[in-house]
């Protein structure tokens, strides 16, 4: 869902044409388009803080089940949250390059503004707010339990 979006969000973006040549009446525009944009962008970014609160009690709902049910909802977060930020990133892209061409000053400013505050507060799903969830914790989380894995089996070749 906040893949999605993020996703829509960007489309909104890329509908915006050229901002090479722009009259006041259609910069004006562009730019109520683009505060909105940021009140959405902002609404997004309140409800990955929602997300990080109940994935607490999915956590807690996995510690019950085996190792491999423990790792696929780390990974489909992992996944998703790679997701949003390629999707946040193409905004950004597309942001810089309507900033590298329009004409209008006023625009160009609010385009810098947005580009800012993406830059500035990320979109991240995190848990307990105590960590992100993106694929370097599932590789992360992979070694982990290859290390034990290969520990574990030493430890059963010992004899006593």
């Amino acid at each position: 869902m906040l893949w999605i979006r993020v996703k829509s969000l960007k489309k909104t973006i890329d509908c915006w044409g050229t901002t090479n040549d722009v009259d006041d009446r259609r910069a004006k525009l562009q730019i109520k388009s683009l505060e909105e944009f940021l009140f959405i962008y902002r609404n997004i970014l309140q409800s990955t803080k929602i997300i990080g609160h109940t994935s607490k009690f999915l956590i807690d709902g996995i510690i019950v089940l085996d190792a491999v049910l423990k790792f696929l909802p780390l990974c489909f977060l992992a996944l998703f949250g790679e997701l949003v930020n390629a999707e946040v990133e193409n905004i950004k892209i597309n942001l810089a390059r309507q900033f590298k061409i329009c004409s209008n000053d006023a625009l160009r400013n609010e385009i810098l503004k947005a580009i800012k505050y993406i830059d500035l507060s990320p979109i991240k799903i995190s848990v307990w707010r105590l960590f992100t969830v993106d694929f370097s914790m599932s590789l992360a989380f992979i070694n982990l339990c290859t290390t034990y894995t290969i520990v574990l089996l030493q430890f059963k070749q010992v004899k006593f």
